[in-house]
Parts: structure tokens; sequence; C-alpha cells
């Protein structure tokens, strides 16, 4: 009786809030609405704690916990997946119900199967977006099934177009950049390792460069080199300080 009261409370405070929310989000009241949102997620995890209670009280040594997707489902964020065609196929099917007109979800991982659907449980301002990189090692083709609920967007490499002679002019300078703001000679690192990537890219080309299997001439990997570079330069600089210091 003790939990029926509990979860019956749970659900009318849930209804109350939800109401206020729906009063609020018509008189465009953002300051009520981000409260509201606030006492809604505090109220998820109250009930959270009190179905881990419960189950620990029955013996119980698993919890089912809601990850990043069900939140956002929930409270109306929107997710992004990246690198999708990573995931195994069956995990991705199972999210074909999700990308309908119409999305739909069930959870059998809980203890009792819970059906998610528009307005009951997904939120009207939740959206989800994909990232597919076809070119990326041990990634798996995506069925037309699940492409075919996709609005599909296909862009060009972030270094597409890049001319060794004007590197400083390219937009994947700016991006660079920004990424090493602040840092003493930024600039002259970026261009530098444009020229570096774009010469390598050159002669990638023109098959007289080969990359090793595993590599991928990237703007990841210039990011990765612009803090290997940053590292190795504070690593040089704490060994001359240190000797300075020595003597």
């Amino acid at each position: 009786d003790n939990i029926n009261q509990a979860q019956d409370a749970f659900q009318q405070c849930r209804s109350l809030l939800e109401d206020q929310l729906d009063y609020s989000d018509k008189l465009h009241c953002e300051t009520a609405i981000n409260e509201i949102e606030k006492h809604l997620d505090k109220l998820d995890q109250i009930e959270d704690e009190f179905k881990l209670v419960q189950n620990l009280a029955e013996g119980l040594t698993f919890t089912f916990n809601k990850g990043p997707l069900i939140q956002a489902m929930e409270q109306g964020d929107w997710i992004l997946l990246d690198n999708i065609n990573c995931a195994r196929g069956d995990v991705i099917e199972r999210l074909n119900s999700l990308a309908e007109a119409k999305p739909t979800l069930t959870l059998y991982e809980s203890a009792s199967s819970q059906q998610y659907s528009r307005g009951n449980g997904i939120h009207k301002d939740f959206r989800l977006f994909v990232i597919a990189n076809n070119n990326r090692k041990m990634a798996n083709r995506l069925s037309s099934a699940w492409r075919n609920r996709c609005l599909i967007i296909r862009m060009q490499t972030l270094d597409d177009g890049l001319n060794l002679d004007h590197v400083e002019q390219h937009d994947l300078a700016e991006i660079i950049k920004g990424e090493l703001q602040g840092i003493n000679g930024g600039q002259e690192l970026t261009h530098t390792l444009l020229r570096i990537h774009g010469s390598a890219k050159q002669l990638s080309n023109e098959k007289e460069l080969q990359f090793i299997t595993s590599y991928q001439s990237s703007y990841q990997n210039i990011q990765r080199s612009a803090l290997d570079n940053l590292l190795a330069i504070f690593r040089l600089l704490l060994a001359i300080t240190n000797n300075r210091k020595s003597l």
C-alpha cells in the first residue's frame, strides 16, 4: 500500500508540473519553464532513487539506469550519435522506430517493459542527429531501412580545396587557430600544420607517398598533431627551466 501511495504521489506531482509547464509554454514564460523543468528533473531523480531502494528491499541487486538517449527523449534535448555506422547492426535496428514520423521506442531492459511515444515519454522538442563516416575503418554499411528514415546531408571533408599557397585563407585555418587560441605562436603552428597536411595529401594523391593502413589524412589528425606539438613544446620548456634551475 505504501508503495502504491508513493507511486500515486509521484504521478500527481508529475501531472501537476507538466500542466504548469504547458501553461507556461503557452505564455512563453522562459523563466517559469526553466524552473519547472528543474523540478521535473529532480522528481525523476527522487523517483529513480525510490525505485532503487525498493528493488534493494526486494533482494534485487541490479537496477536499470536511463542513459543519455532516454534522458534526452524525456527532457526534449537534442542528441548527436557520432559514427553511428560503427555500432552493431542490432543496436541501430532498435533505433529504427525512433526515426519514424511518429517515433516510438520500447524498453525491455528495465524490470517492466516501457513503451515510449510522442507525448508519452518522448518530448515534443526531442531531436535525433547522427553522423556516419563511410571511410572510417571497421565501419558498417547502414541499412536502407535506416537511411530511408533519415534526412541525409552529405558534406565535403574539412580540408576540401586546401591550397598550399594560401593555407591561411582556408576555413580550416580559422578552426585550428581557434583550437590554439591563447597559445604563443599558435597562428604560425596552424599554418605549418596545414602546409604539412596539404603536402602529404598532395603527395598521396600523386602516389608519391603511401600512408600506413591504419592512418587517414583528416582534420582530426591535424588536431591531434597540434596537441602533440603543444605537449612536446611544453615538455621542452619544462626541461629547459629545470636545467636552468639546476645550474
